[in-house]
């Protein structure tokens, strides 16, 4: 990795970045990150669908280079800009066991506001994907022992539960939906 600027360090404290505002005011400090399709300093051509915008990319050592991204968040134009109009999106990447690349988008949110898990275009407002049958897709649960859930699975046919409605404290059962629909 070749970047213009770079800071290296030893530890901590001489291998990090910091912006601070000190103001009486409401705002905060700043990292901006941008693009132009300009080939010139300073020039405003406009971007496109689908070009990156900035990113941040989280690489390791792994004992040979620094090129194993282990993870990255990216700001993406997504649908087609105009003059102050220009869709963002955000898309959070991470690395499989074993590899040394970014792998297909882990979450993403898009200009609209729906959040795909798993999903690069989310159908609806929180769209959760997992390609395994009979997986367990979404849990939603209070923690406390005596809180209440419940969970969405991924069964497909009658014989497995695909919506459960439980007491965390014993795990009762209080509803259940098989994948055929049947309520019991």
């Amino acid at each position: 990795i070749t970047p213009k600027v770079q800071v290296e360090g030893l530890g901590y404290a001489d291998s990090s970045l910091s912006l601070f505002n000190n103001s009486n005011d409401t705002n905060g400090a700043y990292l901006y990150l941008g693009k132009s399709r300009g080939t010139s300093l300073n020039s405003d051509v406009i971007v496109q669908d689908g070009d990156t915008i900035g990113g941040i990319n989280f690489v390791a050592a792994d004992g040979v280079d620094r090129v194993s991204r282990i993870a990255g968040i990216f700001a993406l134009i997504d649908g087609t800009p105009g003059a102050d109009d220009t869709p963002g999106e955000l898309t959070f990447y991470t690395t499989a066991d074993g590899a040394q690349s970014l792998s297909s988008a882990a979450m993403v949110i898009k200009s609209t506001g729906r959040v795909g898990i798993n999903s690069a275009s989310p159908a609806c407002l929180l769209d959760v994907s997992d390609n395994t049958d009979g997986a367990v897709g979404v849990i939603l649960k209070n923690a406390h022992a005596t809180g209440y859930g419940v969970k969405i699975n991924g069964a497909s046919d009658g014989t497995r539960y695909a919506l459960t409605v439980n007491n965390n404290a014993d795990n009762a059962t209080f509803m259940r939906i098989l994948g055929d629909g049947k309520v019991g």
